[in-house]
C-alpha cells in the first residue's frame, strides 16, 4: 500500500559517515591552528635570541670603543631582562591560546568517539573508536575529570 517509504539501511550509514567527516575537517582545522601556534612560538624564539645577540654585540661594541657610561654586562643584563619581560607576556598569551586549542580539540574528539562507538556504528567505525583511545588516554582524562567534578561539588 501507501506506506511510508523506508529508506535503504545505507543511507542511515552515509549520513553517519558524512557526519563523521565533519567531524574530522573540524579537528583537521584545530590541529592547522595549533600548527600555526608552534610556528609562532618558533618564529617568537628566534626573535628574541636575536633580540638578546644584538644587543651582546652592540654592549661588546661600546665596550671595545672605551664608552663606560654603563658597563656592557649592565647593559646586556638590563636588555635580557626587557627581552625576557616581552617573553614572559608572549608566553601566556600562547598558553591561553594552547589550553582554547586544547578544549575545542578534546571536545570534537569526544563528540567523534561517541558517534564512532554509536551501538548503531559499523563494527569498522567501532574498531577506529578503540584505535584512537587504544591505551585509554582519553577515557582515563574523562574519569579524572568527573572525579574533579565530585570532589569540588563535595566540598
Amino acid at each position: 500500500g501507501g506506506g511510508r517509504q523506508q529508506q535503504p539501511a545505507g543511507v542511515t550509514q552515509l549520513e553517519k559517515l558524512s557526519d563523521v567527516v565533519v567531524e574530522l575537517n573540524k579537528m583537521f582545522d584545530v590541529i592547522l591552528q595549533f600548527v600555526r601556534l608552534q610556528e609562532h612560538v618558533y618564529e617568537a624564539a628566534l626573535e628574541d635570541i636575536e633580540l638578546t645577540t644584538q644587543s651582546k654585540i652592540r654592549a661588546y661594541r661600546r665596550q671595545q670603543l672605551g664608552r663606560w657610561g654603563q658597563t656592557a654586562a649592565e647593559e646586556v643584563d638590563e636588555e635580557e631582562k626587557r627581552v625576557f619581560r616581552l617573553s614572559e607576556q608572549k608566553s601566556h598569551k600562547v598558553f591561553e591560546r594552547l589550553v582554547s586549542i586544547e578544549a575545542v580539540f578534546s571536545s570534537l574528539l569526544a563528540g567523534l568517539r561517541s558517534r564512532l562507538s554509536d551501538k548503531h556504528s559499523s563494527s569498522d567505525a567501532q574498531f577506529l573508536d578503540v584505535r584512537l583511545d587504544f591505551n585509554e588516554f582519553y577515557d582515563e582524562k574523562k574519569r579524572r575529570q568527573e572525579e574533579e567534578i565530585k570532589h569540588k561539588a563535595a566540598k
